[in-house]
C-alpha cells in the first residue's frame, strides 16, 4: 500500500511540474507580445482587448507560478 501511495505522489508531482511550466511558457508568450492577443480579442469583440490581454497573460504567468510551487 505505501509504494502505491509514493508512486501517487510522484505522479502528481510531474503533473504539477509540467501543467506548471507550461502555463509560465505560454504566459510568457503573451507578455512578449500582448498585442497579438489583444488584436485576437478585438476581432471578438470583447470590451478592452488590450487590457484583457494583460490580465490574461498575467493570470496565466502568476498562475503557472502557483501551480510549480504548489499554491
Amino acid at each position: 500500500m505505501e509504494k502505491s501511495c509514493k508512486g501517487t505522489a510522484y505522479g502528481l508531482l510531474a503533473l504539477r511540474v509540467t501543467v506548471g511550466i507550461t502555463f509560465i511558457m505560454m504566459g510568457w508568450m503573451k507578455l512578449q507580445n500582448p498585442g497579438m492577443l489583444a488584436g485576437m480579442l478585438e476581432s471578438m469583440s470583447f470590451p478592452a482587448p488590450a487590457f484583457l490581454a494583460w490580465l490574461v497573460a498575467l493570470v496565466e504567468f502568476l498562475g503557472g507560478l502557483g501551480i510549480l510551487f504548489g499554491v
